[in-house]
């Protein structure tokens, strides 16, 4: 088996949410935050063989850039990269030691908020939060509009970036925390519940994020 460059692209995302994976048989892997307040889903193009367990997930993907086009033969205790003659025997990791991440997509409840994403709306507030040290998104709307921002929530300073991303005749106010927002690039279907979860949905990734507590919304 060989990751493609989309597999490693979405593994690296992955491994900004959580550390360690379980590879489960089919072509479908998952990841869970340590908090359980982000959830992610892709779909790849390579058949996963038999589940096995990596503890450290950044150091699993440095590995494999020591080969141009690794192959992976996976055994019961070890995974075999190879390439031509040169081999790297790296040890798996048992179940327990990692957090697995459900078989099950989250069901969302009634998404009251529908709008798209776009790959640039979501640079620019993530350049605005680098720059201001803001930490939470928020998506509000005002009975008309919909906005993407970066605030602090906490109200510690007033400052606030806003793009605009959608249209609504509804009140809100929906937080995140800035550092459970880590979406691979491209645009995304966001829904978004009342009820305190959020659903993006892009071209071969989806990922369920919390809202914060002090969200609000007034319909």
């Amino acid at each position: 088996m060989k990751f493609d460059a989309n597999t490693l692209q979405v593994l690296k995302n992955f491994s900004s949410i959580n550390k360690n994976i379980m590879f489960k048989t089919g072509n479908v892997i998952r990841t869970i935050s340590d908090t359980k307040s982000v959830m992610a889903k892709s779909t790849i193009k390579q058949e996963i063989p038999k589940s096995f367990g990596i503890y450290d997930l950044s150091r699993f993907l440095g590995t494999l850039t020591l080969f141009n086009e690794a192959e992976l033969d996976i055994q019961d205790s070890v995974v075999e990269i190879k390439e031509g003659n040169n081999k790297f025997k790296y040890a798996l990791s048992d179940a327990s030691l990692i957090m697995v991440a459900p078989d099950r997509d989250i069901a969302l409840p009634d998404p009251e908020i529908e709008f798209v994403l776009t790959q640039e709306a979501l640079n620019q507030v993530m350049k605005a939060l680098s720059v201001s040290q803001l930490p939470h998104i928020a998506v509000t709307g005002d009975g008309t509009t919909i906005y993407l921002q970066a605030i602090d929530a906490e109200g510690k300073t007033h400052d606030a970036y806003s793009v605009e991303v959608g249209s609504t005749s509804a009140n809100f106010r929906m937080v995140f925390r800035a550092d459970n927002i880590k979406l691979i690039p491209g645009n995304y279907n966001v829904q978004i519940s009342a009820k305190g979860l959020s659903h993006f949905t892009g071209t071969n990734v989806e990922y369920w994020i919390a809202v914060e507590s002090s969200s609000t919304y007034q319909g």
